[in-house]
């Protein structure tokens, strides 16, 4: 009996080996139940129904989609930095999230964030806006029941028809998808305006941010900070050497190919991993420099039949024509001391690329465990309490491996994630292309400048 059972053994042993493949089915199974588990226990899994009660109302913004002035509208700031976040959600029949989807995405910022808001939207849509911000401060405005039938872009949909063509080389996002990209400039200035004139608040800063950066657990309420926002102009102030009210933010993704020092203007847009249009804004003089610079290049390179369907490109371009009007923050600049303190004492970044970020759901970079890199810039704006707790929320992550992945992360430092410095593009630019670089020349007079 103890040898026949000897033998079934030896035999369920030897089986894998003549087999491997058989393992899969044992495997499989185990790795899909690992990976749901992580997934419903993940604490920066977006929350289906939002656990924390809307902070009280510090200010108001009318419903109202025409403006009208509001002297007697409590200002939302204690201090003399007011700012306004822009947004919208217009959705789309190809895209690739559920509507539930972009719901909860709504909630986490429109349910938490305390900032006033300014809204654009569908008609359809606006009862769920104003379901999902409750008694927080906002304008919705649903003046527009497409992206395209703003004013830059209402002449223009046969041009962005004819971009969506299966030929085309950027073909991928219907003509709507594609507005959404272009709308931003227009949609922070008009909302800006908008806000100011319904409720006779002088906003200091206004910035436009996509409707669904906030897509986990967070602890970010009073966002952008004023005092934050004040420190990083002070700072571009300083090494720019430019008026406050002329510099624009715009968060970075890399820096552009050395090869672009050769690009003119003629050229068109850049199509290299640089910027980021996620998130961006300034004082009012600047934000409408931006518009207007912003449409007068999209209709030139449009009439030259060149494309202009994805507005990192074209922001890129302008970032090489106006270096001086632009500061930033780079999560993997190689050479800020936030970063360089950091690699010094972490092997793990020896190989680190620091011209091609890492993943999205990268849980280390060279700044420390700051999750997702694309929205670095929601914590480089933060207040430094909400930082902290941002900071300890990530360092108490875990996301799943696949065995072979375990070697190279089982010596990883846990760091928390840290601020690093403002960059000014024309600096940022001349460590790319050198010291002798100079921005190319312009063509087109916008707003009395070249």
């Amino acid at each position: 009996m103890a040898s026949r059972a000897v033998g079934c053994t030896s035999a369920i042993l030897r089986f894998p080996r003549r087999n491997p493949l058989s393992l899969l089915v044992l495997i499989i199974p185990v790795a899909l139940l690992l990976y749901s588990t992580f997934d419903i226990h993940n604490p920066l899994r977006y929350a289906r129904t939002p656990s924390l009660t809307a902070p009280p109302l510090r200010g108001s913004l009318s419903p109202s989609t025409t403006p009208s002035p509001n002297p007697s509208a409590e200002p939302l700031a204690t201090n003399d930095t007011r700012i306004l976040l822009v947004s919208g959600f217009y959705p789309s029949v190809h895209s690739k999230h559920s509507l539930r989807d972009y719901k909860q995405w709504l909630s986490l910022f429109l349910l938490r964030v305390t900032t006033d808001v300014y809204f654009f939207t569908p008609d359809d849509w606006e009862s769920t806006v104003r379901e999902i911000r409750g008694d927080l401060p906002i304008h919705i405005n649903t003046t527009f029941s497409s992206s395209l039938d703003i004013p830059p872009l209402q002449q223009r949909r046969e041009e962005y028809e004819l971009m969506y063509m299966p030929d085309h080389e950027q073909y991928g996002h219907s003509p709507e998808e594609r507005a959404v990209l272009a709308s931003k400039p227009y949609f922070l200035k008009e909302g800006l305006s908008n806000a100011r004139a319904e409720t006779g608040t002088e906003y200091k800063y206004a910035f436009w941010v996509d409707a669904m950066t906030f897509r986990h657990k967070h602890a970010w309420q009073h966002w952008p900070a004023p005092e934050r926002v004040d420190d990083v102009w002070t700072e571009g102030v300083k090494e720019s050497g430019m008026k406050s009210k002329d510099l624009l933010f715009f968060p970075l993704e890399g820096m552009p190919d050395s090869s672009m020092s050769l690009w003119s203007e003629g050229m068109g847009p850049i199509n290299n991993r640089f910027s980021e249009g996620s998130f961006f804004g300034g004082m009012p003089d600047a934000i409408a420099w931006w518009y207007d610079i912003y449409f007068a290049y999209h209709d030139h390179w449009l009439e030259r039949g060149i494309f202009v369907g994805e507005d990192q490109p074209l922001i890129n371009a302008l970032f090489l024509l106006y270096p001086s009007r632009f500061i930033g923050v780079w999560l993997s600049d190689p050479s800020a001391p936030a970063a360089t303190s950091l690699l010094a004492k972490s092997p793990s970044f020896s190989s680190y690329d620091v011209f091609h970020p890492p993943p999205k759901l990268q849980l280390e970079t060279p700044l420390g465990q700051c999750f997702e890199s694309w929205y670095y810039y929601v914590f480089f704006m933060g207040s430094e309490a909400e930082r902290a707790a941002v900071a300890d929320l990530w360092l108490g992550t875990w996301r799943w491996m696949w065995p072979w992945e375990w070697v190279t992360q089982v010596n990883v430092r846990k760091e928390p994630c840290r601020l690093t410095r403002v960059l000014t593009m024309e600096g940022a630019l001349k460590r790319v292309f050198g010291e002798g670089w100079h921005s190319p020349k312009t063509s087109l007079t916008v707003g009395g400048h070249l």
